[in-house]
């Protein structure tokens, strides 16, 4: 009885597994189904490289490579800050780790801050890196050699910025 109920359990189990397309993604980043009923591969649906939208708006905190153990600490007017203790480049995407300041609105009055993670910006070519020096005056980079630049001041406390517009970062800044 057992190796009849067994065998009838893996016929069902079968049979719900024939209708199931396997997916997989490919090279292009494509969620593919192997094969429809004619044999031919047929795409479901296109996967973004990053699945989570971040919401439009101004991000900042600190540089403090060593900051790590004073996230969520109040500063000395009672604050609690952003701190970026790390900054890299994969692909298209700026990724910061640590705590960021967040305004909606773009502005820095009442900002929301997140715990420590990495945040992750999608940047295309129309992306602006830059140091600012003044009101005016900004030098302008290419997103590799921005990131070798943060190296060079990681434990100055300036600020970072990202501005974010329609889920990409347009503007990413440091301020002096």
């Amino acid at each position: 009885m057992k190796k009849i109920s067994y065998v009838i359990l893996m016929g069902c189990i079968s049979l719900s597994l024939v209708g199931c397309a396997a997916l997989e993604s490919n090279d292009e980043g494509l969620i593919i189904s192997n094969e429809n009923e004619a044999g031919n591969a047929e795409v479901v649906e296109e996967q973004s490289e990053s699945t989570d939208t971040v919401a439009d708006g101004l991000y900042y905190g600190s540089l403090y490579s060593d900051g790590k153990d004073r996230i969520g600490e109040e500063d000395e007017w009672g604050n609690i800050p952003g701190i970026v203790y790390d900054t890299r480049i994969e692909g298209n995407q700026f990724i910061v780790s640590g705590s960021l300041d967040y305004s909606a609105t773009g502005d820095f009055e009442n900002p929301e801050t997140s715990d420590d993670m990495e945040h992750v910006f999608t940047f295309d070519d129309n992306t602006d890196y830059k140091w600012l020096k003044g009101p005016e005056d900004a030098e302008h980079y290419s997103a590799e050699e921005y990131v070798r630049g943060l190296e060079n001041i990681k434990d100055t406390g300036l600020c970072l910025i990202i501005k974010v517009e329609n889920g990409v970062a347009t503007e990413v800044s440091v301020s002096e």
